[in-house]
């Protein structure tokens, strides 16, 4: 087993902080579960995020709209912001 739990927006903790913590952490834990299988499918459908962006915004042929790799992306507690490059 682990003895330390994966957290998302912070460092990983460890199970004796855990403890101590006054937040739900296991709950809190499996959100890095859901997180990491949002990013892989988000990151998976990275051609057609960047075709219907370049859609919306009227790009031409000539113009290139991609998704920036997982690692460059912002998070926010909402919607997912930074994942373009134009």
């Amino acid at each position: 087993m682990p003895r330390t739990l994966e957290l998302v927006g912070r460092r990983p903790i460890s199970i004796e902080s855990a403890l101590d913590e006054k937040r739900n952490v296991v709950n809190w834990a499996s959100y890095a579960v859901a997180t990491d299988a949002f990013y892989k499918e988000l990151w998976e459908q990275r051609e057609v995020i960047g075709a219907l962006v370049k859609d919306h915004l009227a790009l031409g042929k000539r113009d290139v709209c991609s998704v920036l790799p997982p690692s460059q992306w912002i998070r926010g507690s909402l919607l997912k912001q930074g994942i373009l490059a134009a």
